[in-house]
């Protein structure tokens, strides 16, 4: 029995939406019935998106895993790998796929090419069958140099575009959905640029993709239709897609042809935002990574992703329980104790947690950042996004000259640009620090007595009656938490019949400062520094600083209130 293993192979997207793979299994099938073969279990080996010019399949692909198995005797001699053409193996110079076949037979294993009707084997490449073994060379020869002519084509092709988008030259109809064309020039659409504009500024405001998909279809007749459905509304994808698009910022990417490397066009497009409203909302998006839920939008929970569970280390859930006259209160409680897995099924007020919370390190957490007027440092904002794209666009010149070494052209010529892209590099991120030491110090221009000031509004502004107000002043302050608290520690103990002691602490990054809260949303205790415990080692609350909320530290506190006595410290 004879155990054929087919190969497929595209290298191009394209090819994947048209009958590439559908040609070869059909080629490739009608050699193994006529043959009489028996398909190897799994099915085909394939590698989609793969050039055969390179090569790269040969080694890292599917069919490199297969020379994998061969090597190390898995593949059955007499095996026979079936293939629809010679190309898809290789369309490198001769000597790089004969020398891959001839490793490959010798092993013992057959390359049938369903093209030719040919069996190829150690023998026939060996000079027994002459006539197979020159077809073989003629077809390798014939497809090398065909991708040679086809890759040098699109080569020039693509050098001559990207010339012509330096000069500002519209080289594509195609363009972002915010963009028009006009007298061979891009402009930004009145209608559309406006609302990329608003994108932004939701992002900035702490909103999600979905939070923005559910104000844009409220708002804004949209753009596109679902490939799945016919139904015309924003999608995330898309929303996500604006956040994250180059094209905003003016900048137009092409892929070199036949390369990996990305060409980066500034000014082929015109800005539709502003530079430090791009750095705005992408660094929200970044600090909204651990805030994700249905109701993140609203900030309903400050301390998302920080709460744990004192005595399994699990996740805490906020949970809603209503009275009989229909009165919501929201509790804190141990998601594997909900499920039965955890002791520590008490639950804890989160009213009167988040109270007690901002109350003790909301000036701790809110600081000029926050408060920032985009007209006082989008100047030194604008540097600073600008420079950042400078660094990023030379080091991307310069890992091409790189590329070029190590491709084999002359180094000594590529040596002093390479030297040139290097000093161009540390020049700008010396800028870099000059212009962020320069941000610092506008952020910082507000007196203490005034920052004190703006943070009590912002307290009041949480529990405001306009939903808008509250929502964009609780998304503020769960961002700042994010920044400042490293961890919120919850753990109970039973004092009597249905009684139970709570304890809460919340410790800050770095461990500098800590506090104990009550379920009541007492202070318990405050520390400012890890030494003042020094002189007090034996302390249990010195071991929850250390430790979290150890077990004994709950102990104390249980037994403290048993005998009704003020915890002592």
């Amino acid at each position: 029995m004879t155990i054929a293993y087919p190969y497929h192979r595209f290298s191009t997207k394209t090819q994947d939406k048209g009958s590439s793979i559908e040609r070869q299994a059909a080629a490739t099938t009608a050699m193994i019935l006529s043959n009489h073969w028996t398909p190897a279990p799994g099915g085909p080996l394939e590698d989609k998106g793969r050039s055969a010019w390179r090569g790269d399949h040969l080694k890292v692909g599917q069919l490199g895993k297969f020379k994998e198995l061969i090597d190390a005797g898995e593949i059955e001699p007499g095996s026979v790998l079936v293939i629809e053409n010679l190309d898809r193996l290789s369309r490198q110079k001769v000597r790089f796929a004969r020398r891959w076949i001839e490793e490959v037979t010798e092993a013992g294993i057959s390359v049938a090419v369903a093209s030719l009707n040919k069996v190829f084997t150690e023998e026939s490449l060996s000079g027994e069958n002459i006539l197979d073994l020159m077809q073989y060379l003629m077809e390798a020869q014939r497809a090398h140099a065909e991708s040679e002519r086809r890759s040098s084509f699109r080569q020039k092709v693509n050098e001559g575009h990207i010339e012509k988008a330096k000069r500002g030259e519209i080289i594509t109809a195609r363009a972002p959905a915010w963009l028009v064309g006009n007298d061979g020039k891009w402009y930004p659409s009145p209608d559309r640029a406006p609302i990329v504009q608003q994108i932004y500024e939701w992002s900035a405001d702490g909103l999600g993709y979905a939070a923005i998909c559910k104000k844009l279809n409220a708002t804004y007749e949209p753009w596109t239709r679902g490939w799945k459905t016919d139904r015309a509304e924003w999608k995330i994808g898309y929303v996500r897609d604006i956040l994250h698009s180059p094209s905003v910022e003016g900048e137009y990417h092409r892929k070199a042809a036949g390369e990996d490397r990305i060409e980066v066009i500034t000014g082929y497009y015109p800005r539709v935002v502003a530079a430090e409203l791009v750095e705005q909302a992408r660094a929200a998006k970044r600090a909204r990574l651990k805030t994700g839920g249905r109701y993140a939008p609203e900030g309903r929970n400050l301390f998302t992703g920080l709460m744990t569970c004192g005595s399994c280390g699990g996740t805490m859930a906020k949970i809603v329980n209503l009275n009989q006259r229909g009165s919501r209160y929201y509790y804190i409680i141990c998601r594997a104790a909900r499920g039965g897995s955890c002791e520590n099924n008490v639950q804890f007020r989160y009213d009167k947690f988040e109270e007690a919370a901002v109350r003790e390190i909301l000036y701790l957490s809110l600081d000029s950042k926050h408060f920032t007027k985009t007209e006082e440092t989008s100047p030194i904002i604008a540097r600073i996004a600008d420079l950042r794209k400078q660094i990023e666009l030379e080091q991307r010149k310069l890992d091409s000259l790189v590329a070029m070494v190590e491709d084999g052209l002359d180094s000594r010529t590529v040596a002093t640009k390479i030297a040139q892209r290097e000093d161009s590099v540390a020049r700008a991120e010396a800028d870099l620090a000059k212009a962020e030491a320069a941000l610092q110090l506008a952020r910082g221009q507000v007196s203490p007595a005034d920052h004190i000031k703006r943070v009590m509004e912002v307290r009041e502004a949480i529990t405001s009656d306009d939903p808008e107000t509250g929502q964009q002043a609780r998304r503020m302050v769960r961002t700042a938490f994010q920044n400042v608290i490293e961890s919120i520690r919850f753990k109970s103990a039973k004092v009597g019949h249905r009684k139970y002691t709570r304890l809460i602490a919340m410790r800050l990054v770095g461990g500098h400062f800590m506090v104990w809260f009550d379920g009541n949303g007492n202070v318990v205790k405050k520390r400012d520094h890890l030494e003042v415990f020094a002189n007090e080692p034996d302390s249990a609350f010195s071991r929850i600083l250390r430790y979290g909320v150890a077990d004994d530290a709950v102990e104390v506190l249980a037994s403290q209130v048993r005998r009704s006595q003020p915890i002592e410290i």
